[in-house]
């Protein structure tokens, strides 16, 4: 009779917990440099690991309908590391509250689904923003490909 186990090394696991405490508590003093850094280190890392998945073009809606409070901004694209980064960023950087936040990869596909107002806490009601705004994203979701 054979029996396998995997044994963790401790040691090993102690290091990456050290690591992952020291990377988090730079993150959260506000190093954004050092998260940009990371961020870009995950994503050389997966392009060796990317399958050739069929790909979906990316998409981004915009609904004053769903909700009284709220616009709702529905993003798709394809899940790579950073992704949800690069779209609450987006907003952020657009003057974007995030209320609410719904965060759905089913398989490779990202389906993101965001509760937003301005930062008066007022829907967006403009169609000419809504446009930007739907611009913006889909123009950071090309780049960070």
């Amino acid at each position: 009779m054979l029996r396998l186990e995997r044994v963790l090394d401790a040691l090993h696991t102690q290091e990456l917990w050290a690591k992952m405490e020291n990377d988090l508590s730079r993150i959260l003093s506000g190093d954004t440099v050092y998260l940009e850094h990371l961020i870009a280190s995950r994503q050389r890392q997966a392009v060796f690991h990317r399958k050739a998945l069929p790909r979906k073009e990316d998409r981004v809606v915009i609904n004053e309908e769903a909700s009284d409070a709220y616009t709702v901004v529905e993003v798709y694209t394809w899940d790579r590391p950073g992704v949800l980064h690069t779209i609450s960023k987006t907003l952020f950087e657009q003057g974007i509250s995030i209320q609410l936040a719904k965060i759905s990869t089913p398989g490779a596909q990202v389906a993101d689904v965001f509760y937003v107002t301005d930062l008066a806490g007022n829907k967006l009601l403009d169609a000419r923003a809504h446009e930007g705004l739907r611009d913006k994203l889909l123009e950071c979701l090309t780049a960070q490909q």
